[in-house]
């Protein structure tokens, strides 16, 4: 049990947010957001930023609002890593294998919203049935009652 145990604080100890599968690059595509509330449903535009531990998520809305949410994963240990927001801390996050989880908190329009991320990279050799590489990132805002899925290519 101890083996495995120290195997399980050894594999995982190496996977922090500089192990994100996806490359640095521009990421862009489509976004579908559900407003829990009523069912409402609607497509957006959308674009990620990476760039070493710093990500920047672009997003513009049909009805013409857009807002642009820079952050900074600082890396943790044992595949966790705190995330900053303005040089503040706004939550946490883990990765492993091809994917990540982030859980923030940050101010927009003078609202505090509480929201949860989570990052797939599919790669053309892990994806015969697309020969394009994808990101995808879906999450949840319990504050806007909203889901959403993003389907982005670099």
């Amino acid at each position: 049990m101890k083996e495995i145990l120290l195997f399980s604080v050894l594999a995982f100890s190496s996977l922090t947010w500089a192990s994100f599968p996806a490359p640095d690059a521009t990421y862009t595509g489509k976004g579908q957001l559900t407003r829990l509330a009523d069912g409402t449903n609607f497509s957006y535009d959308v674009n990620y930023v990476i760039n070493g531990q710093s990500i920047t998520a672009n997003y513009a809305y049909p009805n013409g609002f857009s807002y642009s949410l820079p952050f900074t994963a600082q890396d943790g240990q044992f595949g966790q890593f705190t995330v900053q927001i303005q040089g503040q801390t706004a939550g946490s996050g883990w990765c492993i294998g091809d994917s990540c989880h982030v859980d923030l908190s940050y101010p927009l329009n003078g609202v505090l919203n509480h929201v949860s991320l989570a990052f797939s990279y599919v790669d053309e050799k892990n994806n015969p049935n697309n020969s394009k590489n994808q990101l995808i990132v879906s999450g949840n805002n319990t504050t806007t009652n909203t889901v959403w899925e993003d389907r982005l290519n670099p």
